[in-house]
């Protein structure tokens, strides 16, 4: 190989590799960078779909166990199963569901009686009358139930209805002994649901957000599609297929972040959760073009200027290559020093021969090289305000969402305080009705009335009337301490915090004093060591502590002698608060759920005390310090709450 190749390829070396490296890494970076912004705005979409989805179904159990109180409905459908004039009953009753059932809601698209057996005895759609359900999930699952209560079955399309539903059931029972006697299934078109999910306001050009259901090995879409020009449920992929990746493995019950193809087969930034209750799927997405457009322009930018930079070396290369006549020491420092870094370096030249003219040349691409660094760091510079444009946007982005979330406070807090009104009420006059029972049995004990006749009053004073009192009593009291978290919730957001140092062994003092007679009815031990101050709202704080007390408490175990520890220590400038105690333990499946509002460990156990609203509290105090509460647990062997709070 020639010494001009050589000097060539070395040039290009000590010019190139720098400059690809650099620009290698700051585009890596970027594009992370990038990425993990995206993840976290199409998370922030993502619950707030859910949010709104949810919302959107629970009204609509609402309104189906509205419709299963009907006095009118129980009474038909009771004559129809019993015998008696059928024809006049079937006949009254699909004119009352056509005309005062249908008419309240106008995304309602039809109504369904049937009886124990699962078939249709009445229904606002003739087609509909006759068939027999009893295999079906919708009655399955639903007759099993209580008054009360309602079912969202597997969305589906029906022959008879002519469109894709949602199907909600909810048992009918007898108004005398609450037997069931069948269920009443309202259907809703499924189009419902494209009001929230087609609603892509500050998504971009191709943001889209999908609802999916697994439908034997297939995904099934259940809302209207950007990019198929297709009805719900019509648009399918195999569960085995790498198309549609992101709503494949939320119907696999996992949540999470992906760049993979969706149903088009085109790479989309996605985030995927998995909507348990409903047994549904939600993506929210991008395409990956799209989000890595900024970066598209960059790396197009980076191949223009590496291009100029090697024709500007292989240039300077050539020009050396042939001048070079003399010793070439000077020239080897030279390189080695520029290799490093060191473009300021000069070869001193005295002579105006061919070493002369070699040196002043070196001297020339040095300083080439140097321009070619100050125009790099220009070019970074100017890359560098892209990307904080992009973030200042996706902050505003944020901005918006957090004021969204203070009206739905807002909202929570004025529908739970005008809900508290009437709900007093009910508890003030079914408490003067008790009180009027008790007058009635004690003039039926005064008068002189026949047995035969008091016998006839017997059942409906001593059964039928207290079962109904106290069931009033019961679901106001639920509703009161429902409405009382709620209104918690609300305030815990909008109310200003005072920091400040808070000595925490006055104030764990003062709060396990209003404990003491659940510890000593317990038969609790709980042990305090010396806790170290921190800064927090002292109201607040009370608060967090008080509900962990609380649920140690609740959830102690009773084959064992219960202990409960709290201690406390330093670190990094924060305050770290252990809580531990020896009950029953959390699984590891729900971990992080009790956090959520409204989860409860044992939402079935009725000696446990609360509405799943505590922990949700907890976290969101925690937030608004800046710190973090996490547990540790085992089941069987105890929970380990830890708070960190600032120092």
């Amino acid at each position: 190989m020639s010494l001009k190749t050589k000097l060539l390829i070395f040039a290009l070396c000590i010019s190139l590799i720098p400059i690809s490296i650099i620009t290698t890494l700051y585009y890596f970076n970027a594009r992370k960078t990038i990425e993990q912004q995206t993840f976290s705005w199409l998370t922030a979409i993502a619950e707030s779909k859910e949010t709104h989805t949810l919302s959107f179904l629970d009204s609509k159990k609402g309104r189906t166990v509205d419709f299963s109180s009907d006095g009118f409905i129980r009474d038909s459908l009771e004559i129809i199963s019993g015998g008696g004039t059928k024809s006049d009953a079937v006949s009254g009753l699909n004119t009352h569901l056509k005309t005062n059932k249908k008419s309240l809601d106008s995304q309602l698209t039809s109504i369904a009686v049937l009886d124990i057996n699962g078939r249709v005895v009445a229904s606002t759609t003739e087609k509909w009358v006759g068939m027999d359900m009893s295999n079906e999930d919708i009655f399955r699952s639903c007759i099993s139930k209580y008054y009360g209560e309602a079912y969202t079955g597997k969305s589906y399309s029906v022959p008879y209805l002519n469109v894709d539903c949602i199907f909600i059931s909810s048992p009918l029972t007898d108004k005398h002994d609450n037997k069931t006697i069948g269920v009443i299934i309202n259907a809703y078109d499924i189009a419902c649901l494209d009001e929230i999910t087609t609603k892509r306001a500050g998504m971009g050009e191709s943001g889209e957000v999908l609802l999916g259901q697994k439908r034997g090995d297939k995904v099934v879409f259940l809302t209207k599609l950007k990019y198929a020009p297709v009805m719900p449920f019509r648009m399918s992929v195999p569960l085995s297929s790498a198309g549609a990746e992101p709503m494949r493995l939320a119907l696999k019950g996992q949540n999470g972040a992906i760049i993979a193809p969706d149903y088009r087969g085109r790479d989309v930034v996605a985030v995927y959760q998995y909507l348990p209750d409903l047994d549904w799927g939600l993506v929210t997405k991008l395409d990956k073009d799209e989000v890595l457009s900024p970066i598209t322009h960059l790396r197009i930018f980076t191949i223009i200027i590496s291009v100029i930079c090697a024709i500007v070396v292989i240039v300077i290369s050539i020009i050396l290559a042939r001048r070079v006549t003399g010793p070439l020491r000077t020239l080897v420092e030279g390189t080695q020093r520029i290799s490093k870094g060191d473009l300021g370096f000069k070869i001193v030249t005295r002579s105006k021969d061919e070493i002369g003219i070699l040196g002043n040349s070196f001297n020339d691409m040095t300083s080439q090289l140097d321009e070619s660094k100050c125009q790099l760091e220009g070019y970074s510079h100017n890359l560098e305000l892209m990307v904080a444009d992009k973030t200042k946007e996706i902050e505003q982005m944020l901005d918006e969402l957090r004021y969204k979330n203070k009206e739905l406070e807002q909202i929570v807090y004025v529908a739970s305080h005008d809900l508290r009104s009437p709900l007093l009420n009910i508890q003030g006059f079914s408490k003067e009705l008790q009180a009027s029972l008790e007058r009635i049995h004690t003039i039926l004990d005064e008068s002189d009335m026949p047995v035969e006749t008091r016998a006839k009053f017997a059942e409906p004073l001593e059964e039928d009337i207290p079962d109904a009192l106290r069931f009033i009593l019961t679901s106001s009291s639920k509703m009161d301490a429902l409405l009382s978290g709620l209104l918690r919730v609300s305030r815990l957001g909008r109310a200003k915090l005072n920091i400040k140092e808070l000595d925490m062994n006055k104030l764990i003092s003062d709060i396990t004093e209003t404990f003491k007679y659940m510890i000593k009815e317990a038969n609790v031990k709980f042990s305090i060591n010396e806790l170290p101050s921190c800064r927090g709202d002292e109201v607040t704080i009370n608060q967090v502590f008080s509900n962990l007390i609380d649920n140690a408490l609740k959830y102690s175990d009773s084959k064992r002698d219960s202990i409960i520890m709290l201690s406390g220590k330093k670190e990094d400038g924060h305050v770290v608060y252990c809580m531990e105690d020896n009950g029953v333990g959390i699984a590891e499946k729900h971990m992080e759920k009790i956090f959520e509002i409204f989860h409860r460990l044992h939402p079935g156990d009725s000696d446990v005390a609360g509405e799943g609203l505590g922990l949700s509290i907890v976290r969101r105090i925690m937030d608004r310090h800046g710190g973090k509460i996490w547990v540790e647990s085992e089941p069987g062997k105890g929970s380990k709450f830890f708070v960190c709070l600032p120092e």
